[in-house]
């Protein structure tokens, strides 16, 4: 199926999927502004249950949610989001984007101006083989931890992405990632806070990497730039200039081997 939404402004659901609620099956959802729409439950503008569908080149904004996706909740696999531009969203776990699923792709998006009252400013991903890469994310905040992203699971890759004026009350003031296989590379981080570890990146598993990315004045109680916790991770030509800790590590702390 494929929806060329027009304009959709101000509309409520008591459960799932403010705006828009697709349950199973296909959609190429393009073209849309989503204004101002509320779910009580997950999916604030969107809710979609399916596989390789894609939303793409819409405008969602002011839009909220009480659990799971401010802007967009997508489970299932081989989804796309892309050239869309979410502002000024809300929900409990990630304020702008929920995804769960493997083998999906979010990038050349704009994501600024996203609160979440729990983890996950902007982006909330779970599974495996998924990729966000090229979007710009600016000036999101969570209440606990990820100012910008939480990824958990495995051989997610986050790459060149710009993120700046991101803040977090708990871990990662810009990236929070839990799993092993995971791959950080060429992303710019400027102004990101954590008020304890990891003013850019909180990194908790095995096997992962941090390499190639430019992380610039972020700031933490403990790792001012990236906290690494776990076993045969990398960390390589990484460019890490004014950082601060308000205790050890302005720039790195790891723990572990």
């Amino acid at each position: 199926d494929s929806l060329s939404a027009g304009s959709i402004t101000n509309n409520n659901a008591a459960n799932n999927g403010g705006a828009v609620y697709q349950n199973a099956g296909t959609i190429n959802f393009s073209g849309g502004t989503i204004t101002g729409n509320g779910a009580a439950e997950n999916g604030g503008g969107i809710y979609l249950m399916g596989s390789s569908s894609t939303i793409s080149h819409n405008k969602i904004t002011e839009s909220s949610c009480d659990e799971l996706g401010g802007a967009v909740f997508v489970k299932g696999n081989k989804n796309t989001l892309n050239d869309n531009t979410f502002n000024k969203n809300t929900g409990n776990d990630s304020g702008s984007i929920y995804l769960e699923g493997n083998n999906t792709k979010i990038y050349s998006n704009e994501i600024q101006y996203n609160t979440a009252n729990n983890r996950a400013g902007a982006i909330l991903i779970r599974g495996t083989n998924n990729k966000i890469n090229n979007n710009q994310l600016n000036h999101n905040t969570a209440k606990s931890s990820a100012g910008t992203i939480y990824a958990e699971g495995e051989n997610t890759t986050i790459t060149e992405n710009t993120i700046t004026n991101t803040t977090a009350q708990d871990n990662g003031g810009a990236l929070y990632i839990l799993g092993t296989n995971n791959n950080i590379n060429k992303n710019t981080i400027t102004q990101a806070t954590s008020t304890k570890l990891g003013g850019a990146i909180f990194l908790k598993g095995n096997n992962n990497n941090i390499n190639n990315n430019k992380l610039n004045k972020n700031t933490a109680n403990d790792g001012g730039s990236i906290y690494a916790e776990g076993n045969n991770n990398n960390l390589k030509q990484n460019t890490i200039t004014k950082n601060t800790a308000n205790n050890r590590a302005g720039a790195i702390f790891i723990r572990g081997n």
